[in-house]
């Protein structure tokens, strides 16, 4: 049964004693919280902790634009007043962060909020509003009222926003808990804000998704349970009658003929899929989709998870959360239904030929990252356009781990081995070493495999998107193996080598995915049984996807790629940075090198589309860093930690498109408190347009000539109408065919429909 979470509790789920000293995870946590189901005294609590670290952070640092965002879902309403004098404010730096906060006309950030609590934004706590009815927001005894705010930015502007004296006096009394709604009004919304002075008469999206449930044709604020419900939703302007989301869609263009969505919800292991057609008038509403779920008797909460999918991709993912009370049991103030925005990517309708997606998998939830496991659904969920499934990867986790220190041995072995005999650059399916660590490699990739189709998992297609809502970890999609688990003498595929080294797309001989017969016993060892090989997987990350650069309709081409930044750590051997930095200046005819991040922040100003570097990944005092140059040289210059990435060391305008980042570090595989996922997807939010990087740890010998084949690769494109996904996919294959094992642990963070523009000027061999 779902329960309300009280102060004690959410501080203990929460754990911040370990996160004092660090305000971004401290932020980072606080925001999680605004998902659990809290009470009154843990919403009062969260908001007073909230507006302190606002008011302690610098501006525009990472940590207080991330409490702010948090303080827009909390539905304390003398915290929305405070945050409606930051809005007012025009020299403030994170304004751009408020401006779904109503401020009246003249500007002077007088509340332009009523005493009624149902005018609140829909953000917080549409299911627990009557909670907040009798909270106060204390203060601490040393801050006055009226004390400044303690943010100052860079350029040393203090804010006029300040304390609020009414943030700790009591919000106005909720209805009663005998309070009963009409039964045709779930929620009560605020009207739409009104258009801004001087905007185009339907020139600003205000449309959102909107959603109530229907049991027995009747409009509710709750499912009941034991019984069959519907939950109607569509797209459009506020509804009064039904619950909204707590983001509107941005403005993009759209087809005068409207455009054509699939609406997939998942729950409990049902699931439901209906079509719908959004307008192109920006005041019209979609069609209703009427999606059906079963809630079993006894459940008390329901939290269903609905995929807005065009041409297969992600559009817009929610989640609608509603209590569930027994057939007869009365509808109190409190039980309302909600609609949060988990990811936005509204971008993609404006590639309208874009290769359509088979698949999305959807990785993780923020409500397991927050502590509340219970509620948190499967790991992973599967929406192929006939609803969401289910399904659990318990293997992964230990997959993950035994490649990081299996892999970087046996690479390391085999590299000093083919160095010790000069040997050529070729998969040696000969060398007992690599056919066993293929053998491995290829059991626990069948394993993942076997573990979804013992859940009913069927094969996706060819292409997936990933959106991973999990902070910390990747699902390793590229690792899964569909050959079948390979006896432990298989030798490797002989046609399926030759393939591979011909170039070419498949194996001749081998059945894909693999007879049943042979799921637990295959005689021998495909590389094209790897998904790394034969599918393209597409990795993009949760929230809105404008902090990453993407392609649109007039701008979906990268620029040639004729220069590159290039760093290094110095644990790369000396010989190997040299090749690197002379093929780079081959491929691309201009090549910027720096040994420290102060020298590469001053290459960044000319923005070369290409970024390759070769950072020994580390970590100090739990901190995760990324170093280069020399590791003797002072750690303010070469060292960068996770903190500290900022657009100057991606993408100093925020220019579009974005630039190519090659990350390939050795020892990438450290699990710290943030960890190397998280730096590749830091980096990718700099508004980058593609990151790739590693599922394991890396031989320092082994990333320069990645890097170099990876270039090469992207230099020698000469078909304009070749997406990244195609060029990745191709590159795994060539690394793998020369011996590169760690080709297929290869990770693309971006969209993959990025065409890779062919350089004017006739090139030359990289290699």
């Amino acid at each position: 049964m779902a329960k309300l979470i009280e102060v004690e509790e959410l501080v203990r789920k929460l754990d911040l004693g370990s996160a004092a000293a660090d305000a971004q995870v401290r932020s980072s946590l606080l925001a999680r919280a605004v998902a659990l189901p809290l009470g009154r005294s843990a919403w009062t609590w969260l908001a007073r902790a909230l507006w302190e670290l606002i008011a302690s952070q610098p501006a525009g640092s990472p940590a207080r634009r991330q409490a702010l965002a948090a303080a827009l879902k909390v539905p304390v309403k003398s915290l929305h007043r405070a945050l409606q004098r930051l809005a007012a404010d025009e020299d403030e730096p994170d304004r751009d962060l408020l401006a779904g906060i109503r401020v009246d006309e003249a500007g002077t950030g007088e509340s332009a909020l009523s005493g009624d609590f149902n005018e609140l934004p829909a953000d917080g706590l549409d299911a627990f509003r009557v909670l907040e009815g009798e909270a106060t927001l204390g203060l601490p005894e040393d801050v006055p009222h009226e004390a400044p705010m303690r943010h100052v930015g860079v350029g040393g502007h203090m804010s006029a926003g300040r304390i609020p004296a009414d943030l700790d006096a009591p919000a106005p009394r909720a209805a009663g808990r005998d309070a009963r709604p009409a039964a045709a009004h779930p929620r009560t919304s605020p009207p739409p804000a009104p258009q801004s002075a001087g905007a185009a008469a339907g020139d600003e999206e205000l449309r959102r998704v909107n959603a109530l449930i229907l049991q027995a044709g009747k409009a509710r604020r709750s499912f009941v349970s034991g019984a069959d419900n519907v939950v109607r939703c569509w797209i459009g302007l506020r509804d009064e009658a039904a619950a909204v989301a707590n983001e509107a869609i941005p403005r993009v263009d759209i087809p005068p003929e409207g455009l054509e969505l699939t609406a997939e919800l998942y729950w409990n292991d049902q699931r439901d899929a209906k079509r719908l057609i959004l307008p192109a008038e920006r005041s019209a509403r979609s069609g209703d989709c009427d999606l059906r779920l079963s809630v079993p008797e006894g459940e008390r909460f329901v939290s269903a998870e609905i995929v807005f999918r065009y041409r297969g991709r992600a559009f817009e993912v929610v989640r609608v959360e509603a209590f569930a009370l027994a057939p007869g049991e009365p509808e109190e103030a409190h039980h309302q239904v909600q609609v949060r925005v988990q990811a936005s990517r509204r971008e993609v309708v404006e590639v309208a030929d874009s290769q359509p997606v088979d698949a999305i998998f959807v990785h993780g939830d923020d409500r397991a990252q927050a502590g509340d496991a219970q509620a948190a659904p499967p790991a992973l969920r599967v929406f192929g356009g006939e609803g969401g499934r289910g399904f659990d990867l318990d293997d992964a986790a230990v997959a993950i781990r035994w490649l990081n220190d299996t892999l970087f041995s046996t690479e390391k072995l085999v590299v000093r081995r083919q160095a010790a005999q000069g040997g050529e650059d070729r998969l040696d399916a000969d060398d007992p070493d690599v056919r066993s660590l293929l053998r491995d490699m290829a059991r626990h990739g069948a394993g993942l495999y076997n573990q979804l189709c013992d859940q009913g998992f069927t094969d996706p297609g060819e292409r997936i998107q990933v959106l991973n809502l999990d902070a910390a970890n990747d699902v390793p999609l590229e690792f899964v193996y569909d050959r079948g688990y390979p006896l432990r003498d298989a030798p490797l595929c002989e046609p399926g080598l030759a393939a591979l080294h011909a170039g070419e797309g498949s194996c001749p001989v081998c059945a894909l995915p693999a007879a049943d017969e042979e799921r637990n016993a295959a005689p021998v060892i495909c590389p094209y049984g790897f998904w790394s090989l034969r599918k393209i997987i597409e990795r993009v990350a949760s929230g809105d996807g404008r902090e990453a650069s993407v392609p649109r309709g007039t701008r979906r081409a990268l620029p040639p790629i004729d220069a590159v930044a290039f760093a290094s750590s110095h644990l790369v051997p000396e010989d190997e940075r040299s090749a690197t930095c002379e093929a780079l200046q081959r491929c691309t005819g201009h090549l910027l090198v720096a040994d420290d991040w102060l020298q590469w922040r001053a290459a960044l100003k000319s923005h070369p589309p290409l970024l390759v570097v070769l950072p020994h990944h580390g970590v100090q005092a739990a901190l995760d860093y990324l170093e280069i140059g020399d590791p003797a040289q002072d750690e303010d210059h070469g060292k960068l930690s996770h903190a500290q990435i900022g657009r100057d060391c991606v993408n100093p305008d925020a220019r579009d498109p974005g630039p190519i980042v090659l990350l390939l570090g050795c020892q990438t595989g450290a699990q710290t408190e943030t960890g190397y996922v998280q730096i590749t997807r830091r980096i990718q939010q700099q508004h980058a347009a593609i990151v790739l990087g590693t599922l394991a740890q890396i031989l320092g010998r082994h990333a320069a000539p990645l890097a170099r084949e990876l270039v090469a690769e992207l230099a020698a494109v000469d078909d304009p109408q070749a997406d990244f996904g195609t060029v990745m996919r191709r590159v795994r294959r060539r690394m793998l065919a020369r011996g590169y094992l760690m080709a297929l642990c290869l990770v693309a963070q971006g969209d993959a429909e990025w065409r890779l523009t062919p350089r004017a000027l006739p090139g030359t061999a990289c290699m």
